[in-house]
């Protein structure tokens, strides 16, 4: 749900029980507002207010991080880590995909802010190689993120919540068959609590 959307309390209410859910991701945010030091502090300060709100409403709140939450606004500051240090009970649903394209490591990135990380978006990429009719995308364990690495890390997060994604999949049904049939193996190798 958008950030938006979630500052409307009645709106946020009627959803939750409308599906019975009691965390809400904001899928993400313009760029430029977290393309400073200063816009990322105001967004933490709006997501700190709601995140209060919500939590006395038994709800909680989690970011979606795309690309932009990754640049480097100053030295190895990211906006991604200055909402979370703005926002204590902000959960954080890691875009292994996203991480990988900016040369960010998954596995060190879950090892590094695991007790905020309690989704994963499950997407993979393909590399040079790919097709480019998939734009970037690839069949989950098809592309290059070390997902061995990755399983290895989760021990050290919170998870409790995988999504599944292929912007650009030509095949759908064939790229969900070939990703689960993988992330069943994986899975059965994991320790997700």
């Amino acid at each position: 749900m958008s950030l938006a959307h979630l500052k409307d309390r009645d709106r946020r209410q009627k959803v939750a029980r409308a599906f019975e859910v009691r965390r809400f991701i904001v899928p993400g945010i313009e760029a430029d507002r977290i393309s400073s030091r200063g816009g990322c502090l105001d967004v933490g300060r709006e997501l700190l207010e709601l995140s209060h709100q919500m939590k006395a409403e038994g709800l909680r709140l989690g970011w979606h991080n795309g690309g932009a939450e990754l640049v480097p606004i100053a030295a190895r500051e990211r906006p991604i880590d200055l909402l979370l240090e703005s926002v204590p009970e902000l959960e954080w649903e890691c875009d292994l995909g996203w991480l990988a394209s900016a040369g960010v490591d998954p596995a060190a990135e879950l090892r590094t802010n695991g007790r905020r990380i309690t989704a994963l978006h499950m997407r993979d990429v393909s590399g040079p190689e790919g097709d480019p009719k998939q734009k970037g995308g690839a069949d989950i364990g098809s592309g290059v993120l070390e997902w061995k690495a990755i399983r290895a890390s989760l021990n050290q997060t919170r998870v409790d919540l995988l999504v599944m994604e292929h912007d650009h999949a030509q095949d759908v049904s064939g790229f969900l068959n070939r990703s689960i049939d993988f992330l069943d193996g994986w899975m059965t190798s994991a320790a997700i609590a």
